[in-house]
């Protein structure tokens, strides 16, 4: 036991106060508690530094149009040791805007490869104009095909047309037509 909280020997080791009320164990013990205390506490403004750093990392991915990169940064963030609540949500955030926008693109892929299949020249004119320039979750693979549909269905005259439909667009007004 720690002899400065043994209240038992004042009175009968009277002969034994010539150490005085803290013996050498208890500064010993005392030091190591505080060596202790003090490392916890720097591991844990290490490991929140940390944390912040690679969230903020995967905000500049996200912000610089570096979806793919963003997305790896996110998932890795999950694994993080310190996440508060507001750091948790902000990656569900993003990590849901990632998946979200993956899953639009591969979807829009998928009808394109169908209607380019079906020959269907308008709609794929109207989703080939309104095709952003940059796609982020397709494989090289599948950024070669639409360029070939470009060169395909895209004429001079119709990348001259004065309408700008968006993919949606042009999906929306086919899912409307009736079915052959």
């Amino acid at each position: 036991m720690i002899s400065f909280l043994n209240k038992d020997n004042d009175d009968k080791d009277a002969k034994n106060t010539q150490q005085g009320p803290i013996a050498k164990g208890d500064i010993i013990f005392l030091i190591v508690i505080a060596v202790v205390g003090i490392g916890i506490y720097l591991y844990s403004t290490r490991v929140k530094d940390v944390s912040y750093e690679q969230f903020d990392a995967c905000i500049a991915a996200y912000q610089a149009d570096q979806l793919l990169e963003a997305q790896k940064c996110f998932d890795e963030a999950r694994e993080l040791h310190f996440i508060n609540d507001s750091l948790d949500n902000l990656i569900y955030i993003h990590t849901s805007k990632l998946n979200d926008i993956e899953i639009a693109e591969r979807s829009l892929f998928s009808k394109m490869e169908e209607y380019s299949a079906g020959n269907k020249t308008t709609v794929m004119q109207k989703i080939l104009q309104g095709l952003p320039e940059k796609l982020y979750f397709l494989s090289p693979a599948q950024m070669d095909s639409i360029s070939g549909w470009k060169s395909t269905f895209l004429t001079p005259e119709s990348t001259n047309d004065s309408t700008t439909a968006t993919p949606g667009d042009a999906l929306a007004a086919d899912s409307a037509a009736p079915k052959e």
